[in-house]
């Protein structure tokens, strides 16, 4: 009799659907009955369908690939119907047993039951062909799961626990990161019943996309939520402990049009917020922390600094060349362990030298620098209490979130982080060269000629001064006896987790 012709596409390289607790890879005896016989059957199904959409998703068929499969697939389709009518599998035997040993599975059973498996499975490539057939013509069809034999999968692999080999994986995580991902991890495990994790699909996944939109979340956020579970399993895929990545290709639809307002503070905003009470009247909100409240947004407007690198700064980091007055925006390991301060920057393009723009010398910055060093103190901004995750901008957000929304210049899109957006479009404005406002806000450039050299400070500061923006008039100068007065609507102050446990233990 000719070859038999299994199926199209099956996938030698699946990754191992079953749970092994230990020596992954062992050879397994079992008795070859009816879970040892759907095991093969089903783990047919599922590489060989699933390898097919996977194909296709990558975009990696032809259209002649395409032609020539459905060319193929009737006469293997009629070859198997034929073999399976009069009972003779045999030819398929090894087959079967070849997927079995390929997951290092050995059966042992009498001549009846290898029988039974070469029919079952012969139905089972029958099935698969025509199903891929189906697939080849543009139909999807649903992908059986594997059905794993209960000997083998008494171990189950809790989710929770490839969070756990995911966060051991890189050593540093952020605290914060960490937690995100935890809390999304523990979502899809409850939504799905604590199911065993070789034993997720993608219906389970696309269930806590679903749930997550009938939340009301915005489809960014969504995606943002599965990101973070779609790491963790792929990087459990990839280390073999579950047989695939049941999130991968799970896409988040996104109405067509504009997607929300831009990040940008217009004039009129500006205007708002820096003729406000604390610079109109001094005030200063306890949760603002002190002059913070009155130099950050402003530092934020005329250096396009991000908050957390604003907040982090030193009264070393404001320094001096040639007459020119610049903040270093750098890690400072000298500093860390000679005053225990501790910085993070976003990548290496963030490291950086930024001018000090002439409007904030002119509202006494340096005067401000001199009495915050002359007090003793190491931060730039001393007041600013750090957050749970040890971020000296987590708290200010909050309070300047609800600041600017008193002051009735409320939405999302005018966040702290709207002034860097407002300071490239001044930069533009003002016709500097992409290059030098890109090395100001430490934006990676576009070519390998960015990462040679530097940007002299003379040329930095050329450029940064020509900034202005048309309209605002902030006439405010920092003095030192600037007073705490009510703010025109109440703001609560914002205690981190840790530091109100250490209060409540005091008291």
């Amino acid at each position: 009799m000719a070859q038999v012709k299994i199926c199209a596409t099956f996938r030698l390289d699946a990754p191992d659907p079953i749970s092994r607790p230990a020596g992954v890879g062992a050879q397994t005896v079992l008795p070859l009955n009816q879970e040892a016989i759907e095991f093969a059957c089903t783990f047919l199904e599922n590489s060989s369908l699933s390898g097919d959409e996977q194909t296709r998703l990558a975009n990696n068929y032809t259209l002649e690939e395409i032609e020539e499969y459905r060319e193929r697939l009737p006469p293997a389709i009629k070859q198997l119907r034929d073999m399976i009518s009069v009972g003779d599998t045999k030819p398929i035997l090894p087959a079967a047993l070849q997927i079995l040993q390929l997951k290092n599975i050995q059966v042992t059973g009498n001549d009846e039951d290898y029988r039974r498996l070469a029919l079952a499975y012969a139905r089972a490539a029958l099935r698969t062909n025509e199903a891929l057939l189906t697939q080849m013509n543009g139909v999807e069809v649903k992908c059986p799961e594997i059905k794993v034999p209960s000997s083998l999968s008494k171990t189950k692999i809790a989710l929770y626990s490839l969070f756990e080999y995911w966060r051991d994986a890189v050593a540093g995580r952020p605290q914060r990161t960490i937690d995100d991902v935890e809390r999304r991890i523990k979502a899809l495990d409850t939504l799905s019943g604590k199911k065993s994790a070789e034993l997720l699909t993608r219906e389970d996944v696309i269930a806590y996309r679903d749930q997550l939109v009938s939340e009301g979340k915005a489809p960014r956020t969504v995606k943002k939520d599965l990101s973070f579970v779609k790491a963790v399993l792929q990087h459990a895929y990839e280390s073999r402990k579950i047989p695939a990545n049941p999130a991968e290709k799970i896409k988040v639809v996104t109405p067509k049009g504009a997607r929300g307002l831009k990040r940008q503070l217009e004039i009129d905003d500006l205007k708002v917020l820096f003729n406000s009470p604390i610079y109109a009247k001094n005030e200063r909100p306890k949760a603002g922390a002190g002059d913070a409240a009155a130099w950050v947004p402003l530092i934020g407007l005329y250096a396009g600094a991000r908050l957390e690198e604003i907040c982090q700064l030193t009264i070393r980091d404001i320094r001096c060349s040639e007459g020119i007055h610049y903040f270093s925006i750098q890690l400072c390991d000298d500093e860390a362990s000679e005053y225990g301060v501790d910085k993070t920057l976003k990548n290496d393009e963030s490291r950086r030298s930024v001018p000090i723009h002439k409007k904030l010398i002119d509202a006494g910055f340096l005067k401000y620098v001199e009495h915050t060093k002359a007090a003793g103190k190491t931060w730039l901004f001393p007041d600013i209490t750090p957050d749970q995750y040890d971020k000296r901008g987590g708290n200010f957000t909050k309070w300047w979130s609800r600041w600017r929304r008193s002051l009735a210049v409320g939405g999302a899109h005018r966040c702290f982080h709207a002034f860097r957006h407002t300071f490239k479009t001044a930069c533009r404005a003002a016709r500097i060269e992409e290059e030098l406002h890109d090395a100001i806000t430490g934006h990676s450039g576009g070519g390998v000629g960015r990462s040679y050299g530097s940007f002299p400070l003379e040329a930095l500061n050329v450029a940064l001064q020509q900034i202005e923006y048309k309209g605002l008039v902030c006439k405010w100068h920092w003095a030192t006896q600037a007073f705490s007065a009510p703010t025109p609507r109440k703001i609560t102050r914002v205690i981190p987790p840790r530091i109100l446990k250490s209060q409540k233990a005091n008291t």
